[in-house]
């Protein structure tokens, strides 16, 4: 959740984000008794700010 805050508040002061999708990790949640596999959320996180708040990519795409 650290990761989505931050990305979207880089919007706010006009950054541009990159951000490595095999760089980030998360853990199983539960939400209404029910266990959300860490895959799951990672994947619903990088979906979610790819495109509109970040450009959401693998390491091995860096090119610095």
């Amino acid at each position: 959740m650290c990761i989505d805050t931050a990305v979207r508040a880089c919007q706010n002061y006009g950054l541009s984000i990159i951000l490595l999708d095999d760089a980030c990790a998360t853990r199983d949640l539960e939400y209404n008794n029910e266990i959300i596999p860490a895959e799951t959320v990672h994947k619903t996180f990088m979906v979610s700010l790819n495109g509109i708040f970040a450009s959401v990519i693998k390491t091995k795409e860096l090119d610095i």
